[in-house]
């Protein structure tokens, strides 16, 4: 399954402004998009990832630490976007997605960084440069 379709589900499930569990299922949507394209990637580039919480973690680090710019701010909107996964899978008591604008703003964050990532390693020489600097830091942090 190709991960943006559940960008384009967390972009209808945003639209529904009259459902709070429309607003955070748009939200879970739009981080699933995100890092289920990061993962399929490195998986792509032999970068083993445990089948395990930890993937999440590992994505997040390893890209963030992969040495070019643009995928390291990829990688910060992944985090950011996990955070916001969380609050709305689990903290039911919050309210902040109540408002319909909350998700609107959180998938938009979601496709640019999905968009920007894709855009950057269609360029083979970037997307060598990711896997170099992730396997450069791997083998600095043993994982």
């Amino acid at each position: 399954m190709d991960p943006r379709v559940f960008l384009e589900l967390a972009e209808e499930l945003s639209e529904r402004t009259d459902s709070e569990a429309a607003q955070r299922t748009s939200v879970s949507r739009s981080y699933y998009a995100l890092y289920l394209l990061l993962h399929k990637f490195l998986k792509s580039k032999g970068i083993s990832l445990p089948d395990t919480a930890v993937a999440h973690e590992r994505v997040y680090r390893y890209l963030h630490n992969c040495g070019l710019q643009e995928v390291r701010s990829v990688a910060s909107h992944l985090n950011d976007l996990r955070d916001e996964r969380n609050i709305a899978d689990y903290q039911l008591e919050e309210t902040e997605f109540r408002d319909a604008r909350v998700a609107s703003l959180l998938f938009n964050k979601a496709q640019k960084a999905y968009d920007s990532f894709q855009e950057c390693i269609s360029d083979e020489e970037n997307a060598g440069h990711v896997v170099r600097g992730i396997n450069a830091y791997r083998k600095k942090t043993n994982t």
